[in-house]
């Protein structure tokens, strides 16, 4: 099942949103896509009778129609959403519950949106006699970095219709055709609807073509393009990969996923996770976009029984077969008989090297077959992972690209994400643990405690890393050399 996504269509009220989202519908139902379209005010009309036009109502309403596109675009349809939905903080909180969703400003000058009003709300709306009335009397705050702008005024719905998805094929939502065919401009709607009768009276008219769209009446074939970012990309080095992914920087880790989906090759990109709950949120953001993305974690061999309990839940909710792999046998009997199974309580050095043994050579083996692995790391959750770029290469594992799509959220943000889609969370969270790991190396922390502190929590002045996302040196004596006290 391809994975499913909302296109968010905001703007003023007559600006365009419902003759575009008709051209939209039709032209990817046309490439294979199960649409539904949801239009504010039908949405008003059935499932928000009784709401007026105050911030609060205006919110319920958005929200409603927020749970609706999510449950659609879980599902694998798309889910094309025509709504004023005037403030961004309803946006932003319909973005990320949805998580697959692409902003479109629908974008119309208010002189504009007068001479197109048939039924003169906008004129009464300026004398004052309309209250509520958004961009007049009500505020409309445009979108800061919305996917794609659309200027109804001077593009043709083609035109429009036309950038919608060139921005749906580059973030990865689409394939792209070598040919596109595109309807005779000038009809009422890309599939010859008539116009929309469910307005409701109170609602300022939408033209079913806007100003400029008449190219006169001929059938217009768009040429071949080039092929799709992914295959070009995969072609490139690595850090030509990267240059061009800095442009997501300032994307939400939905897009930063889609492109790596995108880019690489199923069988040669994977998320890595040791199901706590950054990596959590990856796994459900990455399913969101493709069910078939490729999991796997490392059994060290001693990880607590929630853990593989979580690994059972992940496979009972997401149909993942969560690939496990195991520190090599050998390696592992030599640090057991050298060291003894809790060696990594005497020095720093000695828990580094069961780190290594149990953890970093696994690690390897599993990424010396990837172009690119998807991780949970991000920013704020220890000092050396401060400078943990969106996406980098990963020197440490041979210049492959490496994938931290929740480098610059916090974790309440993460936490955010997890309550609002009902992801699975390690029991352990909730007999306070902050950070989870081995279970003799994992304890809960005391409050005013850091993160990370219940991580090897004996240990003093040193990285509370294991070396598998950072190198960390190893110095001192090896198992059996140790210095006697």
């Amino acid at each position: 099942m391809r994975g499913g996504f909302t296109i968010w269509l905001t703007g003023l009220s007559g600006a365009g949103k419902t003759t575009l989202a008709r051209a939209l519908e039709a032209t990817l139902a046309a490439r294979g896509r199960r649409v539904e379209r949801l239009d504010g005010d039908v949405v008003r009309e059935h499932l928000s009778q009784g709401l007026g036009f105050s911030k609060a109502d205006r919110d319920t309403n958005i929200r409603r129609i927020a749970f609706v596109a999510e449950l659609l675009t879980r599902h694998g349809a798309v889910a094309i959403v025509a709504a004023i939905s005037p403030y961004r903080a309803a946006r932003d909180a319909a973005r990320q519950r949805i998580g697959a969703f692409v902003e479109v400003y629908v974008r119309c000058s208010l002189d504009i949106l007068v001479q197109r009003d048939v039924k003169g709300l906008y004129a009464r709306a300026l004398r004052g006699e309309v209250a509520h009335f958004t961009g007049v009397s009500d505020p409309y705050e445009e979108p800061l970095r919305p996917e794609v702008v659309v200027d109804t005024e001077r593009e043709s719905v083609d035109e429009s219709a036309a950038k919608v998805v060139a921005a749906l094929e580059r973030l990865g939502y689409l394939e792209q055709p070598a040919a596109a065919l595109v309807r005779p401009a000038g009809r009422s709607g890309s599939d010859g609807a008539a116009p929309d009768k469910s307005r409701p009276e109170g609602r300022a008219s939408e033209p079913d073509s806007w100003p400029s769209l008449q190219v006169g009446g001929s059938l217009a074939l768009q040429p071949a393009r080039a092929p799709a970012a992914g295959a070009a990309l995969r072609r490139r080095t690595p850090d030509a990969i990267v240059r061009q992914a800095r442009a997501l920087a300032d994307r939400g880790p939905q897009d930063v996923l889609r492109w790596a989906l995108a880019t690489f090759p199923r069988e040669r990109l994977a998320v890595c996770t040791s199901f706590q709950v950054d990596g959590m949120a990856i796994l459900d953001m990455a399913w969101r976009v493709d069910p078939r993305v490729r999991v796997f974690t490392i059994d060290t061999g001693r990880l607590p029984a929630e853990t593989y309990a979580t690994i059972e839940a992940v496979r009972a909710r997401y149909g993942i077969a969560v690939e496990v792999y195991l520190p090599d046998h050998a390696e592992v009997a030599a640090l057991v008989s050298a060291g003894g199974p809790n060696l990594f309580y005497r020095s720093v050095p000695l828990r580094l090297r069961c780190c290594e043994v149990r953890k970093v050579h696994p690690t390897r083996r599993v990424l010396g077959g990837l172009d690119a692995w998807i991780t949970g790391l991000r920013r704020d959750q220890y000092v050396t992972r401060s400078h943990v770029e969106t996406v980098e290469l990963d020197a440490e594992h041979g210049g492959l690209v490496k994938v931290n799509p929740l480098a610059r959220w916090t974790e309440a943000q993460v936490w955010d994400y997890v309550r609002a889609h009902d992801v699975p969370v390690h029991p352990l969270y909730a007999q306070g643990y902050t950070s989870i790991g081995c279970a003799p190396c994992t304890r809960p922390v005391a409050p005013g405690e850091g993160a990370r502190a219940g991580r090897w929590w004996w240990e003093t002045d040193a990285p509370k890393e294991c070396g598998m996302h950072c190198a960390v040196e190893l110095v001192g004596p090896t198992p059996g050399q140790e210095e006697k006290a």
